[in-house]
């Protein structure tokens, strides 16, 4: 039996050292597809303590829906685009704020409604292993063992293309769309694009309570760290929303029973369909801006 384990340590110990040499490989600066904003959003957080800064968390919705060039230029502070992609969940995104705010900062927290069913909010495992590689190893303390099984089948993969990308070029360049306040700007000037997903968005999860649970959690860690903590709602186009009102509205009740700190109500964000670039999170360019001044007039409501 002895002879037997030492025979399969042999075989093990050389792949356990492969893989975790795939795994620590340095992080490569060449991947320029829109996942590799993560590297330089993550730059804008960790730069963030030289000034009280308004942090604005969620997935692609703002990404592409918001203007925090304006917003920084109007509150003469840092406004940071922390928007990504929902695949991430918005759990591993807060973890990642905990210890890199500071007394004075505020967050807020607007998620796709997808976050708030199944239990999506602690994300994909495909887009956490991708983000775990980009933003460092270190941070697989982030994960819970509910997120860690999701990334585990993933990881090799994501390990692999990164070792490629520190040796090849990327030509992907979605990553250069973004501005220094980490708006996706390069759809701007381009026309709609009138994807049909209703399918994609046709969810049959239902809503799971956890996830607004999970928020109040992080919402009072950060009250006790003297950090704000609003939330508010995505962009939704009008036919959809039509289809999805029930659930939308489920939603939006159980954020208004909870004691989570609101900006407007779900219906102030619902949006005809020729003011989405993508159908149907993302705004096009006369969208971002309505979408803008009406966060802009809530936030300012609220204070």
């Amino acid at each position: 039996m002895n002879r037997l384990l030492k025979n399969i340590l042999f075989f093990l110990f050389p792949l356990l050292i492969f893989l975790l040499l795939l795994l620590f490989f340095p992080i490569s600066k060449n991947d320029n597809s829109y996942f590799g904003c993560i590297i330089d959003k993550n730059k804008l957080i960790n730069n963030s303590h030289l000034k009280q800064s308004l942090i604005i968390v969620g997935g692609s919705n703002i990404a592409f829906g918001l203007d925090c060039k304006k917003m920084s230029l109007l509150y003469s502070k840092p406004v940071i685009n922390y928007g990504i992609q929902g695949g991430l969940g918005v759990v591993f995104q807060l973890e990642y704020l905990k210890n890199r705010v500071n007394k004075g900062d505020t967050i807020i927290l607007i998620p796709e409604y997808d976050q708030y069913l199944g239990d999506n909010i602690y994300g994909s495992g495909k887009a956490l292993s991708k983000a775990l590689i980009l933003s460092g190893v270190s941070n697989f303390s982030l994960l819970n063992p509910h997120q860690f099984r999701k990334v585990l089948p993933f990881l090799f993969n994501s390990s692999l293309e990164n070792v490629k990308l520190n040796i090849y070029k990327d030509l992907n360049l979605e990553r250069f769309g973004f501005n220094e306040f980490g708006d996706f700007i390069a759809h701007l000037d381009l026309p709609n694009r009138q994807i049909d997903v209703f399918d994609k968005y046709s969810s049959k999860l239902a809503f799971n309570r956890e996830s607004i649970r999970k928020i109040e959690e992080f919402s009072q860690y950060f009250k006790k760290k003297g950090v704000g903590f609003l939330i508010s709602y995505c962009p939704y186009p009008k036919s959809l929303y039509e289809l999805h009102q029930k659930k939308i509205q489920v939603i939006s009740l159980n954020i208004v029973k909870s004691n989570l700190k609101i900006l407007g109500r779900s219906q102030d964000y619902v949006f005809p369909d020729s003011l989405f670039f993508e159908y149907p999170l993302h705004l096009n360019k006369t969208g971002r801006e309505i979408r803008t001044n009406l966060l802009i007039k809530q936030i300012n409501s609220f204070n």
